[in-house]
This record gives C-alpha cells, sequence and structure tokens, in this order.
C-alpha cells in the first residue's frame, strides 16, 4: 500500500469537514445579516476550501490508481535470438569509403585536366 494514500486520505477527510464548517456558516450569515464583509470572506474560505478538497481528492485518486498499475511493461513478443550487425555495419563502411574513394579520385582527375590544358592567350 502507498504510505500517502492513508496521509492524503486524513488530509481529504479534514479538508471536506472544514468546508463544510464553512458552508453552514456562509449559510448561516446568508440567512441573517452579516457584518459587512463577512460574506465575501466566507465564499472566499468555501471556495479555498472546495479547491483544497477537490486537489486533495485527485491526488488520492492518483496514488490509488498508483497501486492498482503494478506491472505497467508487457511483453508482446520476446526476442527470439541476439545477433550481431558487425557485418553489415562493415559493409556500409566499406560501401561509403568506396564511394568517397571514387569521388576524391574524380576530383584529382579533373583538377589534373584542368591543370594539363594550356591557358589560352
Amino acid at each position: 500500500m502507498n504510505p500517502d494514500s492513508a496521509r492524503l486520505l486524513a488530509k481529504y477527510q479534514r479538508s471536506s469537514l472544514e468546508r463544510s464548517r464553512i458552508g453552514e456558516a456562509l449559510a448561516r450569515a446568508k440567512a441573517g445579516t452579516p457584518a459587512p464583509g463577512t460574506l465575501d470572506d466566507l465564499s472566499a474560505r468555501y471556495a479555498a476550501a472546495t479547491l483544497e478538497m477537490r486537489t486533495l481528492s485527485g491526488l488520492y485518486r492518483s496514488s490509488q490508481e498508483g497501486q492498482a498499475s503494478t506491472d505497467v511493461l508487457q511483453v508482446i513478443s520476446p526476442a527470439t535470438s541476439a545477433s550481431s550487425d558487425a557485418g553489415a555495419f562493415r559493409q556500409r563502411l566499406l560501401f561509403v569509403g568506396l564511394v568517397a574513394g571514387l569521388v576524391a579520385g574524380l576530383a584529382l582527375v579533373l583538377m589534373r585536366e584542368r591543370r594539363a590544358r594550356p591557358t589560352p592567350a
């Protein structure tokens, strides 16, 4: 069991009781003739208590859901055998080297041809 679950549940219950008390005080104030600013103060405290209660509810729910999902990873298809791709990698390197050599050789031939041509006067 998640150790935070019990703590969050207790905080949620205290928050719920506090919200109920503030709600009752707000209802009594609305029924009578409250002092100036009392309704605003109680309404703000009630909204804050509601927000705290909803937040704690979400946190508690998340802690409970975390307990249910103990096996998150599922093997879809297990590996059959291990193999090395060193041969394929070596072939790619040789191909890249061959292409680079051809490009460099062609560049040298073109430079030599350009030098060998007489310059028009």
